[in-house]
């Protein structure tokens, strides 16, 4: 199989099981409690890649178009902020976002619980820092285009124009600015 015979559909992360079911698609991109879902609902399921590689880390990876960067930015900045105060909301409230993970998602609380141990959640003003050249989220990229590299679905002659981008959405200083305000 190239590259250009890779044909991707945009999934909403409650659309995958459906999807995954009748075989409509051959392989998903999840956070790990949809993952876990899968994996105990399907049998031919194999994991190329798991965040549990990078122990005691969220890396969320969002892509956009450079054209939606430039001409609106501030949508950019206020999708970056609900998933700030989402994750705040995690925080202040976990008892609160258990129950909804358990009825969003379906699995018992006891696996859900396991699954967000000790993760450590990034404020908005600390996303920044994490996308600079030599960080760990950085690093972890490289793993990963690695991981596909070692099992052949991603070979050097399809990666040579794909540059990782270490650009934030919004400024650090603005970040800062938003974290300061709320």
């Amino acid at each position: 199989m190239q590259i250009e015979e890779i044909e991707l559909f945009p999934l909403n992360q409650g659309e995958i099981l459906q999807a995954w079911a009748p075989h409509q698609v051959d392989a998903v991109v999840s956070y790990p409690l949809v993952s876990l879902q899968l994996q105990c609902t399907f049998d031919d399921i194999y994991q190329v890649f798991s965040s549990a590689q990078t122990p005691k880390k969220i890396i969320d990876l969002w892509v956009t178009y450079q054209k939606m960067v430039r001409t609106s930015p501030q949508q950019l900045a206020v999708f970056v902020r609900a998933l700030a105060q989402a994750t705040e909301y995690i925080q202040t409230y976990p008892q609160q976002a258990l129950a909804w993970f358990v009825q969003h998602f379906h699995l018992p609380s006891a696996e859900i619980q396991q699954g967000l141990l000790g993760l450590q959640w990034p404020k908005i003003h600390e996303q920044a820092d994490l996308l600079v050249p030599q960080s760990e989220v950085v690093q972890s990229l490289h793993m990963v285009q690695q991981s596909l590299q070692t099992l052949e679905i991603l070979t050097p002659l399809n990666i040579k124009n794909i540059t990782w981008s270490t650009t934030a959405f919004v400024p650090t200083n603005q970040a800062k600015h938003d974290a300061g305000n709320r």
